[in-house]
């Protein structure tokens, strides 16, 4: 299945970051778009969305990814990419970080690797009521990391002037 990649995400593959924050009202649409922009970024193509360079962090947990959740990402589970150039690591806009595995994932994007990429993604549902404040409640360190990006889940002001722009033939 094909997946349009957001135009922030698509501008993002030339020079990946080590870490981003991704924010969005759909969570379907976080977890859509950040396994494609890792295709992207992994294969110059948006429709491998499986792969074992490409993982999604779950936990026993319903709710949150704890620090032994954390912990066995960074240390327990090879980090290194398999077939690609880079591991990237998705955690879910379903489920929050604790306090220590924010502090945990922190120390890891303070000494970053280059052969990994992290997404955090977040609908706001976990870090706060308000769409506005989705990640208020997230460690300043963490965001201050993170090259932060605000997915539409429609198409942006941006795109949808330049759909209206009659185009050059």
């Amino acid at each position: 299945m094909l997946i349009e990649l957001n135009s922030k995400l698509l501008n993002e593959s030339s020079k990946p970051f080590h870490s981003y924050l991704l924010i969005s009202g759909s969570s379907r649409y976080l977890i859509d778009q950040a396994k494609a922009f890792s295709s992207n970024l992994l294969f110059n193509s948006n429709d491998i969305l499986e792969h074992p360079d490409i993982r999604v962090v779950t936990s026993e947990n319903i709710n949150t990814l704890g620090v032994d959740d954390i912990r066995k990402v960074i240390t327990n589970e090879s980090i290194y990419p398999i077939e690609a150039k880079y591991k990237i690591f998705i955690f879910p806009p379903t489920k929050s970080l604790t306090e220590e595995a924010s502090n945990a994932l922190l120390k890891t994007l303070e000494e970053p690797s280059n052969s990994n990429i992290f997404i955090i993604t977040s609908n706001g549902r976990h870090w706060s009521h308000s769409k506005d404040d989705s990640i208020k409640n997230m460690l300043p360190t963490l965001k201050s990391r993170c090259r932060t990006c605000l997915l539409y889940t429609s198409p942006s002001p941006r795109d949808r002037q330049k759909s209206r722009m009659p185009s050059s033939a």
